[in-house]
């Protein structure tokens, strides 16, 4: 539809942080980038060197998509609800562990505030980005992840991962 070739060039790493300052960089009135919240809501509040500012330095176009997260775990931790992983948690305080694409991003924040509310305590490990956490989430690496219910849905379905919440 554009007339012309597009190049899709990823730039994960640091909650965001390097795709969006190179999205910024590289403004030729050409370049699109597609970001998530987290690039342009969370980091400026965390990181006052973040770079940019999602103000001033971005203009919105479009919400892409717009989905619900899902806290999952692998089954080897032996829980199937929220009271049970509420109760596990208790019992084992200090066991139990999620895994995020990076500090401040969304899944950290989310599965902490589900710590929070519950009362218990998880350890907390970021990955470099979301591929490597899902991955090590699949091999029983980590306990609990949050992801989108689009890219979880199937491993749920197919008994490799347990839905426990959404949002």
């Amino acid at each position: 539809q554009l007339g012309q070739p597009v190049v899709i060039e990823n730039r994960a790493g640091a909650s965001q942080k390097i795709g969006t300052q190179y999205l910024l960089r590289t403004s030729d009135g050409y370049t699109l980038g597609m970001v998530s919240p987290t690039s342009l809501t969370i980091l400026p509040l965390q990181d006052k060197d973040v770079g940019y500012d999602p103000l001033k330095d971005f203009a919105y176009l479009s919400t892409i998509l717009d989905t619900p997260l899902v806290l999952v775990a692998n089954p080897k931790l032996g829980v199937k609800s929220m009271s049970e992983l509420e109760a596990f948690a208790r019992a084992n305080p200090g066991k139990v562990t999620y895994g995020s694409g990076g500090n401040g991003t969304i899944a950290h924040l989310v599965a902490q505030a589900v710590m929070s509310r519950l009362g218990v305590t998880a350890l907390h490990v970021p990955y470099k980005s979301t591929g490597p956490a899902f991955n090590a989430l699949l091999a029983g690496e980590i306990d609990l992840f949050v992801q989108s219910s689009l890219l979880t849905k199937p491993h749920v379905d197919s008994g490799k991962l347990i839905g426990l919440g959404t949002t």
